[in-house]
């Protein structure tokens, strides 16, 4: 078998003999598996068949062989919980023989491969009913957001754009209004009073000679000094 479909075809004429021996022939299968007999098998055929049988004799054995004596079990199990315990084992027996005869596929064709049988439900689903309860339920999966794309070398990083209702939206500007001098008039003398303040605090700044203490008003004293500054009103120059 050189192509994945051909592997496919015997996977799914063996995979339905096992689910016909699970499901439709359960009294026939549950017989046949008798716990006085010797180590039993369940075979599925390419052609849809089922059979319990004694397992190779030859080591080792021309394909994989499925789990041996599934007849003992039977006695200690329930028989649903037997029933499941079978289809597990049946589940790894149809990957074992699907990837035996796909020996000679490259690596596109077993992806391939595993693509068409994990695309059908697993023996295990079917008999524990989860396969049903899976198709009815409705998916409820949300679509991820799709990635954004990353800036190449030399292409400038954009910010993430703002909202349009966060957008501070300026004031339209009043046409013909004066310029507020009475809030001008408050800072001046704001200012001013923190500057006298200062000089209080500094009685020997008078005793100190200094070129000019120039401050951010606009003001211009000569005489006085101080040993700080104060960031954005004031700077002292010393010689």
């Amino acid at each position: 078998m050189r192509v994945p479909e051909d592997v496919f075809e015997d996977f799914k004429g063996r995979r339905k003999g096992i689910l016909r021996a699970l499901t439709t022939d359960v009294d026939r299968l549950y017989e046949e598996c008798d716990p006085e007999a010797e180590n039993l098998c369940l075979y599925g055929n390419p052609d849809g068949q089922w059979v319990v049988d004694l397992p190779a004799e030859e080591v080792p054995p021309e394909m994989p062989e499925p789990s041996l004596g599934i007849n003992f079990s039977r006695a200690g199990m329930i028989k649903k919980d037997w029933l499941l315990l079978v289809a597990v084992h049946s589940d790894t027996w149809l990957y074992a023989v699907a990837f035996y005869n796909g020996a000679r596929l490259n690596k596109d064709g077993r992806e391939r491969l595993f693509e068409l049988i994990n695309d059908l439900p697993t023996c295990y689903e079917i008999v524990s009913g989860r396969s049903s309860q899976a198709a009815s339920r409705p998916s409820n999966r949300k679509r991820a957001p799709a990635p954004m794309a990353r800036p190449g070398p030399g292409q400038p990083k954009f910010s993430r754009p703002m909202h349009p209702q966060s957008r501070p939206q300026a004031r339209p500007a009043e046409r013909g209004s004066a310029p507020d001098t009475q809030g001008m008039t408050r800072m001046m003398m704001r200012k001013t009073r923190m500057m006298m303040m200062l000089m209080e605090a500094l009685p020997m700044a008078r005793e100190t000679h200094v070129q000019t203490v120039v401050v951010s008003t606009g003001l211009v004293i000569s005489g006085y000094s101080a040993t700080s500054v104060i960031p954005g009103m004031m700077a002292s120059v010393y010689r």
